[in-house]
């Protein structure tokens, strides 16, 4: 059994709420990571147009588990349904230091890939 615990401060903090962007960024990390979304394989196949997207930073900041920067979906402040519009100001709007801490995060928590073992003669 998992028991989770919650303080007043994390509960007041909590949102039930439909986020486009948040259901965007979602999407771009099952895009970069179909491995791990099995779920969504067969449509992820079916969107060859997507592999056409140019992502810039996005696939540094989506890793396939782990630490997503929080400022690229931050929660709704108003309402359960924020227009993507909306979200997207919240975004831009997000202050630069809180930017490069989050992504500094973010970088810290990705594991370095192996070197390949030395071919044996």
């Amino acid at each position: 059994m998992i028991t989770l615990t919650f303080s007043d401060g994390d509960l007041l903090a909590s949102r039930l709420a439909v986020s486009p962007l948040w259901e965007t960024v979602a999407t771009v990390r099952c895009l970069l990571h179909p491995q791990s979304h099995a779920l969504h394989a067969q449509w992820v196949r079916r969107q060859p147009a997507l592999a056409q997207l140019r992502l810039g930073l996005l696939p540094a900041l989506l890793p396939r588990r782990g630490y997503i920067a929080d400022f690229l979906a931050p929660p709704p402040e108003h309402g359960t349904a924020p227009s993507i519009d909306d979200e997207i100001e919240r975004v831009r709007a997000t202050p630069l230091e809180i930017v490069a801490a989050e992504m500094a995060r973010a970088a810290a928590g990705r594991r370095a890939r192996p070197r390949r073992a030395a071919a044996r003669r």
